[in-house]
This record gives structure tokens, C-alpha cells and sequence, in this order.
């Protein structure tokens, strides 16, 4: 009976000592802190939110084959974005983390990033071949694929709103016709639509019209465009067909952590493996050139993680139309 007490005696001190295991850190950084755990838990919500609304569009009754490939690729893709988000967020939060030397626990008295990672891996594969799914008879699609596209995909935007980098840059899905008739699909904020507009507009060819490929995404720490980029390096690749006279610059781009001279290097891989990309596409080498800035240009302060995760693109621009 005495070792009976003695034990529980001694759990309770270790569930005591569990419960009150938080070190006392600045309101600074007690602040920063809880904004990217608040990003995550956001972003936690969005997948969930995005993966029942695949499940849902999946099990729908559709009035033909494309509308249902059509709405589904779209769902299927408003769920990567959403788990790349939450992957950036959970990065974030991490190295924020690690660089103060604390841990979740220490701060908060509990976790949320232990269920995050297994989340992402099991949705590493989620997206399929879906940008092939709308062939040339995209133009019969009407209005119901354009506005399932904008409510599913408006689905992670709503519950992020401005507090997460990416969606709000996007802006609602709307067709697009292209010079020789093809049509797309896109976000009418996004690359593909700014190209077109300026392609056909009368704006000038200059160097500071460059336009943000937001949905290009390389695996981590490498030059390997992830499978998921190439439903928007084939958009660009449609575009470059129907203006044959159109030639296209590539820039990469980092942040302003780390050795200067290897962000160069990396930001310039990114930019080439773009361009080989376009070329497998079929469009020639001679219309395409590439160039890695490294931490250049930034568009937000390098001050912030927020500010880094935006700083780090591969963005585009025409040089002769």
C-alpha cells in the first residue's frame, strides 16, 4: 500500500511539474510567438476545411466529365495551397522557435505542431495530374466550373484572410481567351492573367514589369521544381504559344538569410530550372533567359518571417512582345 501512495505521490508531482513546464520569455517574443502559432492553427483549420470540400465536390453529381474533372481539380489544388501554407507557417513558427531556444511547451504549456507534420505528408500526394484534366473543350465549361473553382478555392482564403502570404495575391478564378482561342482558368490576380493583360495592352517593354509566379514551388532547400508548379508552368507555356512573337525573363529571388553569394547561386537554379521546364513545353530556347538575384529586390522586409516568405519567388517579366 506505501509503494502504491509513494507512486502516485510521484506521478502527481511529474504531472504537476508537466503542466507548469513554461519559462518566462520576453512579451516580445511572447507576442511574435503566439502570431505564428496563430498562423498555424489558422492554416491547421483551412486544411480541414479544404480537404471536406474535396471529399464533398469528389461525391457530387456532375453534368458531364469535364465539369466534374474541372471542379475537382480545383478543389485538389486549393488544398495544396493550403497545405503549403501551413507547411511555410509551421517552418516559421519552428525557427522562431528554435532560435529563441525554447520549445512549444516551454512557452505555452502545449503543442500543436506534433499533428502537423504527419497532416502534411499524408497530403503530399493529393494533388494528381488534375491541370491536364481540362482540354481544349474548356471553353464549353460556362460559368458553373468558374464559380465552383472561386468558391473552393475562396474557401482557404476566408478563413486566412490577409494574415497568411498567398491567397489574397490570387484573386478570384475567371476565364481567360487567349489570341489563337485557347482558354484558361485562372486567377484573375495571378500571373497568367497580368501576362495576357500586358502581352495585349499598350504599356511598353520595361524592366520593371516583373509579375510573381506565386504558384511555382521547388522542394525544400533545392532547385527541383515540386510537381505541383506544373499546372502553371503549362498555363505559361500555353500563353507563350499563342504569342509566338512574345519573349519571356525569369528572375529568381531569396530572402536575406544565409551566405549572399550561394542565395545568388540558388535563386539562379530556380530560374533556369523554370525555363527548362517552359522548354519541355515546347517553347524555344531563344525566347527564354533567366537571371537569380539572391536577396535583390525585395518587395517586403526581410525583418520578419512574413516579409521573408515573400521575398522568396521566382517572378517574370516580358522582354519583347
Amino acid at each position: 500500500m506505501k509503494k502504491i501512495k509513494l507512486f502516485v505521490s510521484v506521478l502527481s508531482l511529474l504531472v504537476l511539474v508537466s503542466c507548469n513546464h513554461k519559462k518566462n520569455v520576453s512579451a516580445e517574443l511572447k507576442a511574435t510567438l503566439e502570431g505564428l502559432r496563430s498562423n498555424v492553427e489558422l492554416l491547421q483549420g483551412t486544411v480541414q476545411s479544404a480537404e471536406s470540400k474535396l471529399s464533398e465536390v469528389q461525391n457530387a453529381e456532375y453534368e458531364n466529365d469535364s465539369v466534374k474533372n474541372s471542379t475537382i481539380q480545383y478543389a485538389e489544388q486549393a488544398l495544396l495551397d493550403a497545405k503549403t501554407q501551413l507547411e511555410t507557417a509551421q517552418s516559421n513558427y519552428q525557427t522562431e522557435l528554435n532560435n529563441a531556444g525554447v520549445t512549444e511547451k516551454d512557452v505555452f504549456g502545449s503543442s500543436i505542431l506534433g499533428g502537423v507534420t504527419g497532416l502534411l505528408q499524408d497530403g503530399a500526394d493529393v494533388v494528381k495530374d488534375g491541370a491536364n484534366a481540362v482540354k481544349d473543350g474548356a471553353s464549353e465549361l460556362g460559368s458553373t466550373v468558374l464559380e465552383g473553382a472561386d468558391a473552393i478555392y475562396g474557401a482557404g482564403a476566408d478563413l486566412v484572410g490577409k494574415t497568411v502570404k498567398g491567397f489574397e495575391y490570387l484573386g478570384e478564378f475567371t476565364s481567360r481567351k487567349l489570341k489563337d482561342g485557347t482558354e484558361l482558368v485562372v486567377p484573375n490576380k495571378g500571373f497568367e492573367y497580368k501576362l495576357v493583360d500586358f502581352i495585349e495592352g499598350d504599356d511598353e517593354v520595361s524592366k520593371d514589369n516583373w509579375f510573381d509566379l506565386r504558384r511555382i514551388v521547388f522542394t525544400t532547400g533545392s532547385t527541383n521544381l515540386d510537381e505541383h508548379s506544373m499546372a502553371q508552368i503549362e498555363n505559361v507555356a500555353k500563353i507563350l504559344k499563342a504569342y509566338p512573337n512574345v519573349h519571356l525573363k525569369i528572375g529568381g529571388y531569396t530572402d536575406n538569410t544565409g551566405n549572399a553569394d550561394n542565395n545568388k547561386k540558388l535563386s539562379a537554379k530556380r530560374a533556369e530550372a523554370v525555363v527548362n521546364a517552359l522548354v519541355e513545353k515546347g517553347i524555344d530556347a531563344s525566347r527564354l533567359s533567366s537571371e537569380g538575384y539572391g536577396s535583390e529586390h525585395p518587395i517586403a522586409s526581410n525583418d520578419t518571417p512574413e516579409g521573408r516568405e515573400l521575398n522568396r519567388r521566382v517572378a517574370g517579366r516580358v522582354t519583347q512582345k
